[in-house]
């Protein structure tokens, strides 16, 4: 195979002095096309209990749990979970993680929104059976699933920490003023204005 080059040959061969050898006028030089290498990301130093955390967080989504499994005690768990979930090295290793898997954060947000508002009548059908077709097809919503003597005990992912997720990502829970203002508007909604 001959290699082609951007560089023009000359067909005549020059011979240095004292010797009988032809030599080419231009030496041909094999072109490849050759791409910058992409950087490496830089590796960031985690601690064991940091790493166990955020694989921990990614799967079950509950910080004071994957705090609790990282080997914090159980009293200091939620304020260390919130303390990692600051930090910015944290947050990256967790969205790297996501990446690797091709979950993007509006696809976690879409599966906890899913989460918030499946029914359970949905993977029933009338007679009390389980309906398989709705199992197979949105089987990640399930939490848990068991045969027992009596039928089968199916259980669900809780909406009520799915709301909680979507909103903390959100951040309708940003700081203490929002949440009293809430508060304050589910008390005074439910009373007449003659009686205020």
């Amino acid at each position: 195979m001959s290699e082609q080059t951007d560089q023009p040959q000359d067909t005549q061969p020059i011979a240095p002095e004292g010797t009988q050898k032809a030599v080419p006028a231009v030496v041909p030089v094999p072109t490849r096309d050759v791409t910058p290498a992409t950087p490496r990301p830089k590796r960031v130093r985690l601690t064991h209990r940091q790493r166990v955390f955020i694989a921990e967080y990614v799967r079950t989504w509950n910080g004071a749990k994957a705090a609790r499994l990282a080997g914090y005690t159980p009293r200091s768990a939620e304020v260390m979970s919130c303390k990692m979930l600051k930090a910015p090295k944290i947050i990256g290793e967790i969205d790297a993680r996501l990446k690797r898997l091709h979950v993007t954060p509006e696809q976690v947000l879409s599966r906890l929104g899913e989460m918030a508002s499946v029914n359970i009548a949905d993977f029933v059908q009338a007679d009390g059976t389980a309906n398989w077709k709705t199992v197979e097809e949105r089987g990640y919503l399930v939490k848990s699933f068991e045969s027992t003597k009596h039928g089968h005990k199916l259980e669900l992912h809780d909406a009520l920490r799915a709301l909680e997720l979507i909103g903390k990502a959100h951040k309708l829970f940003g700081n203490d003023s929002a949440q009293a203002n809430v508060a304050v508007q589910f008390i005074v909604s439910g009373v007449s204005a003659d009686k205020i």
